[in-house]
């Protein structure tokens, strides 16, 4: 029997509705940052949030929007549904040594815990409203909890980071507070420290974007990661960190890593389109990426009538077969002459016209 392929790629969930502005879907990208469509048609996937492989690599766990909870394996085929659950509400998920897959509930402001077969109930591990809009959560290698507290989008909530003694222990025995913080992700760093993207103040055009590092021991500020300037870093969610040690993080348009050893930006890679609630996945470990900024590169706009698609989606799925030298498809909308304007980088100088199945145009 023939060996299995393993096949590398990067998925990022795209939010709608009040969470973003994005497509509703889970998309995925290989290691070049060249867009593979859609990961999964399901379409028990709705305004997805949250994006986490369980413990042993097979299965993909996400959070629906229309309250309900799905994993699906590395075909994009749904495994196991939890059905719908009234109010709900989900943000991100964790797995932890338990085995359970843990749920943040925004509307309940508690996390809770369920089966990997998603085949029961939840439980609460802590109080109802413990926190206003809880942003992110994770356990540290001692054993204790750390559980964001920001704002949500429509201005309600807090600004700060709680640290508890292990999961439902209570009060909590650290409350990390910093004025030029608003956090929308966490993580535990490979030092075990606590690792949150922040926009502060939460929503503001002018906001302060960053992630930062804080002490395990007295929740002090350590570092504060910063992108080069050739990343706009606008809106920054969900944070990871790959194999290599490098740290993930997803911004309104792009991904960007840090080395985390000595704080570096090491990569800006492709467009991943209009996103405020985003989650980051990958199946190994993405490698630093070529399409940043540079003086021999341009940027044009491809101008693709409708053809008969019958949403964004399906464009997405056939933005492979743009031309070689097109790089970093970005920015889609549709315009009042029906045709949708989808933004790449392209490899050549030179005005070209492209004659290729998508019947496009390359233009300024």
């Amino acid at each position: 029997m023939p060996a299995r392929r393993t096949v590398s790629r990067i998925l990022v969930t795209s939010a709608s509705g009040s969470n973003g502005s994005g497509f509703g879907a889970l998309l995925g990208f290989d290691l070049g940052g060249r867009t593979l469509g859609a990961f999964s048609r399901d379409p028990r996937i709705s305004d997805p949030r949250g994006l986490r492989v369980n413990p042993s690599g097979s299965l993909l766990y996400l959070n629906s929007g229309d309250d309900r909870l799905l994993a699906l394996n590395g075909d994009g085929l749904v495994i196991y549904d939890s059905g719908r659950i009234e109010g709900l509400n989900p943000g991100g998920g964790q797995f932890f040594t338990d085995n359970r897959y843990y749920v943040g509930l925004r509307s309940a402001g508690t996390v809770m815990g369920f089966p990997a077969l998603l085949d029961r109930g939840g439980r609460e591990i802590l109080p109802r409203g413990i926190v206003p809009y809880p942003r992110g959560f994770a356990i540290g290698d001692d054993g204790q909890f750390y559980l964001a507290s920001g704002v949500g989008p429509s201005g309600e909530g807090d600004s700060a980071i709680l640290a508890f003694a292990d999961m439902g222990a209570l009060p909590a025995r650290l409350t990390i507070r910093d004025p030029r913080l608003s956090p929308l992700d966490l993580a535990i760093a490979p030092n075990g420290n606590v690792v949150v993207s922040s926009e502060h103040p939460f929503g503001a055009i002018d906001a302060t974007t960053s992630v930062r590092e804080y002490a395990r021991g007295d929740g002090r500020l350590l570092r504060v990661f910063t992108p080069n300037e050739s990343c706009e870093f606008r809106n920054p969610r969900g944070l990871r960190f790959g194999p290599e040690g490098y740290l993930y993080c997803v911004a309104r348009d792009e991904v960007v890593a840090f080395d985390f050893t000595d704080g570096r930006c090491i990569l800006r890679s492709f467009g991943c389109h209009a996103y405020t609630d985003r989650r980051l996945i990958s199946f190994e470990t993405p490698q630093p990426s070529s399409l940043s900024r540079s003086p021999d590169r341009c940027c044009r706009s491809f101008v693709l009538p409708l053809l008969g698609l019958a949403s964004t989606s399906d464009l997405w799925d056939r933005c492979h077969e743009l031309p070689s030298h097109c790089r970093n498809p970005s920015i889609v909308r549709q315009s009042t002459d029906n045709r949708f304007h989808l933004r790449v980088l392209s490899l050549r100088r030179a005005h070209l016209r492209v004659d290729n199945p998508l019947h496009g145009v390359l233009t300024h």
